[in-house]
């Protein structure tokens, strides 16, 4: 099992600064990963939602114009996101 960021940023940081962090140091760089991690999670659920949100509304005008003969609708049966 490969080490975690954590502990390589901590081990990193131990070697160039030749010392053990302070506690008030490791809280901020903590507190910091957890805020990082969050966000990366909000912001990847928000592109995975919007995607599939664009993919419905695409469905849906391919559905209307092909209703009303606007244009021919490709479809593309390999496309299985």
């Amino acid at each position: 099992m490969p080490a975690s960021p954590v502990i390589i940023r901590r081990l990193t940081w131990c070697v160039n600064q030749g010392s053990d962090p302070s506690f008030e140091e490791e809280f901020a760089q903590d507190v910091l990963e957890v805020i990082t991690v969050l966000s990366a999670r909000l912001y990847g659920a928000r592109s995975h939602k919007n995607k599939k949100l664009m993919q419905q509304l695409q469905a849906s005008a391919d559905a209307v114009a092909e209703e009303y003969g606007l244009y021919e609708v490709k479809r593309d049966d390999n496309q299985n996101d």
